[in-house]
C-alpha cells in the first residue's frame, strides 16, 4: 500500500540511503467476462471500481434484441472477488446474463 511504501522510503532515507526513484507495483490479473442481454454499456464501463482498467471490449448485436458484450479487465489480484461481486450485482439489477471465468 501507499502507506507502507512511504514508511519504507522514510526508513531508508533515515538510514542514509539515497532514494532516486520509488514506485508501487501492484500485482494484477486479467479477467474476461461476457454479458448477454439488453446491455447498457455505460453501467458496465463506468469505472467505479478502484484500480480496475478496462483493457478492451467487444460488442456484437445479432438480429435478436440481446446484445453480447465481452469485457477484458485488469484487476488488482486482491480485488478479483470484489470486482466480480460488483459485476454480478449490476448484471442482476439489469437482468443480464453474466458469464464469468471459472
Amino acid at each position: 500500500s501507499k502507506l507502507n511504501l512511504k514508511d519504507t522510503i522514510n526508513d531508508l532515507k533515515n538510514s542514509g540511503v539515497a532514494i532516486i526513484r520509488a514506485e508501487e507495483i501492484i500485482d494484477t490479473t486479467h479477467i474476461t467476462v461476457i454479458l448477454v442481454g439488453r446491455v447498457d454499456l455505460r453501467k458496465f464501463t463506468e469505472n467505479k471500481m478502484k484500480k480496475v482498467k478496462i483493457l478492451g471490449f467487444e460488442v456484437s448485436s445479432p438480429t435478436s434484441e440481446d446484445t453480447c458484450l465481452k469485457l477484458e479487465l485488469e484487476v488488482p489480484a486482491k480485488s478479483v472477488e470484489e470486482v466480480m461481486d460488483h459485476l454480478r450485482r449490476i448484471a442482476e439489477a439489469e437482468n443480464v446474463l453474466l458469464l464469468s471465468p471459472i
